[in-house]
C-alpha cells in the first residue's frame, strides 16, 4: 500500500529527470555510475513496457566548455580509460545550432538519458490505484502505532513501513535526526517550436527536451530557502540567461520549484530505525534521484526480503543511531 498526498511537496514533479554520468567542474564520474546505469535502463524500460508509456529516452548531454582550461580538463579526463564510455574524444569548436548563442566549445557526455518524471509518477499512481494499492492522503505521523512486530496505521496493518517522503522527512519525528540538507531548485518551462534540441544542453543552466517543443530550463542550489514556491528572483535569473542564450522565438509557459532531499554526505540514507524495528527509510537521493533510485531501491528492498545482505555501507543509517537517542 502506498500512502501519498499526490506528491504535493515532491521535487520529482519539478525535476528534469536527467541521467548525467559526468558531473562537476572537474568532469568526474557520478558516484557508482558504472553500476547504476544498467539498472537505470532495465528498470525504466521495464516500467515503460508494463505501463505502456514512453517513460525513458537515451539522451546525451552537450556540455559547453567555456575556456581552454576547461578543454584541457576534458581531454585529460578522456585520457583515463574508465572515462571513455562517458565522454566524447573530440571537442566541437562550437555547438552547431542556428538558434543558440555559442558560449564556447562543446564536449558530449555519452550514455546519458532522461526520465519523464511527471509521466512516470502519473502512470505509476494509476497502476497502483487499479490494484487498490494506493491511498491518496496526507500521512499523519502522530497516529502511527509502531508495535513490537509490525505497524498499525488507521485500519492498515503491515510488517514494515518505509518512509520515502523526500525533503518532508524534516517533519518526520522518527527520522528527522538524520543529516539531511535539503536544497531548492527552480526551472522555467518554455515552448520553442524552432529550437529543435534532441540532446540535453548544459550551459550555465540545463536546457532539456520535454517533447511537443517544450523545454525544461533551470537548475540552482539554494540552501537558504524558506518555502517550496517559485520565486521571482529565480524567474528573473533564468529568464535573463535564456534571453542571452536562445535566438529563436519562445514563450515561458510555466515556472516550477522543488526542494531536493539532499544530504550532508551527498549519499542516500537507507535503513532500519534504531528503536522501532518495523520502520524504515529510503530517502536522500538528492539531485541524482533518477540515476540512483533503480539500483539503490532494488538492493534495499532485496535486503528487506532477506534475498541479499545490505551492502550499501555509505548509505546505512545505523551509523547515526546515537543521534536519535540525543533527540529523545
Amino acid at each position: 500500500m502506498v500512502i501519498d498526498d499526490g506528491h504535493k511537496t515532491s521535487s520529482s514533479t519539478t525535476a528534469a529527470g536527467i541521467v548525467n554520468p559526468i558531473t562537476g567542474r572537474s568532469y568526474v564520474k557520478s558516484w557508482m555510475i558504472d553500476t547504476l546505469l544498467p539498472a537505470v535502463k532495465d528498470t525504466y524500460l521495464s516500467f515503460s513496457e508494463v505501463l505502456g508509456a514512453p517513460l525513458y529516452h537515451d539522451r546525451d548531454v552537450k556540455r559547453v566548455l567555456f575556456s581552454v582550461k576547461n578543454e584541457n580538463a576534458w581531454l585529460s579526463r578522456y585520457g583515463q580509460q574508465e572515462y571513455q564510455d562517458y565522454m566524447s574524444k573530440d571537442i566541437e569548436s562550437y555547438f552547431k545550432s542556428d538558434v543558440i548563442h555559442n558560449q564556447g566549445s562543446v564536449g558530449t557526455v555519452l550514455s546519458g538519458g532522461q526520465l519523464d518524471t511527471r509521466m512516470f509518477l502519473r502512470e505509476v499512481r494509476q497502476y497502483l490505484e487499479s490494484s487498490n494499492s494506493y491511498l491518496h492522503a496526507q500521512f499523519d505521523h502522530d497516529i502511527l502505532e509502531p508495535k513490537t512486530k509490525g505497524i498499525s496505521y488507521q485500519n492498515h496493518f503491515a510488517d514494515k513501513l518505509i518512509f520515502a517522503e523526500g525533503f518532508a522527512v524534516i517533519h518526520n519525528p522518527f527520522f528527522n535526526y538524520l543529516p539531511f540538507d535539503p536544497v531548492k531548485g527552480e526551472a522555467l518551462i518554455i515552448h520553442a517550436p524552432d529550437l529543435k534540441l534532441e540532446h540535453n544542453y548544459r550551459d550555465s543552466i540545463f536546457i532539456s527536451p520535454l517533447g511537443h517543443d517544450d523545454y525544461w530550463c533551470g537548475a540552482g542550489y539554494n540552501k537558504q530557502w524558506t518555502d517550496d514556491l517559485p520565486s521571482q528572483l529565480e524567474y528573473d535569473r533564468i529568464a535573463q540567461i535564456l534571453a542571452k542564450l536562445i535566438k529563436c522565438d519562445y514563450k515561458i509557459i510555466d515556472h516550477r520549484a522543488g526542494i531536493r532531499p539532499a544530504t550532508k554526505t551527498r549519499k542516500p540514507l537507507l535503513g532500519q530505525h534504531p528503536v522501532h524495528k518495523s520502520l524504515y527509510i529510503c530517502n536522500g537521493m538528492g539531485a541524482k534521484g533518477t540515476s540512483l533510485a533503480p539500483y539503490i531501491c532494488d538492493r534495499f528492498l532485496a535486503s528487506l526480503e532477506g534475498e541479499v545482505a545490505f551492502d550499501l555501507d555509505e548509505c546505512n543509517i545505523q551509523k547515526y543511531a546515537h543521534l536519535y537517542s540525543l533527540t529523545q
